[in-house]
């Protein structure tokens, strides 16, 4: 085994985002939001099968029973926050941004 196998640690970073869906990164609750989300436009023009995404279709997007999800445009900026501090981090050799995903 070479030297960064043995000796290289990644830094690694996990960012926990409370009242967000699996794909909260993505577009895919305020895909069509108007017309009653992606789901309801693919049951809409009969796509094949639609019912069996309705659950990732719908995951984050709608409010449960034990919470309210937060907004697409919350949780990409979220998200993107968390990017560019890691690649401040990494590529700018400079903590200050990374630092500050603790909090």
């Amino acid at each position: 085994m070479n030297g960064y196998e043995n000796d290289t640690k990644p830094k690694k970073r996990f960012v926990q985002i409370d009242r967000a869906g699996h794909l909260v990164f993505s577009d895919l609750c305020a895909i069509g939001a108007s017309q009653g989300g992606i789901l309801a436009i693919a049951q809409k023009y009969n796509v094949t099968n639609a019912n069996l995404l309705a659950t990732l279709g719908t995951d984050g997007c709608v409010a449960k029973s034990n919470y309210t999800p937060i907004t697409p445009q919350q949780g990409w900026d979220i998200v993107n926050y968390a990017t560019s501090a890691a690649l401040e981090e990494t590529l700018m050799c400079s903590p200050a941004m990374a630092a500050k995903l603790a909090g």
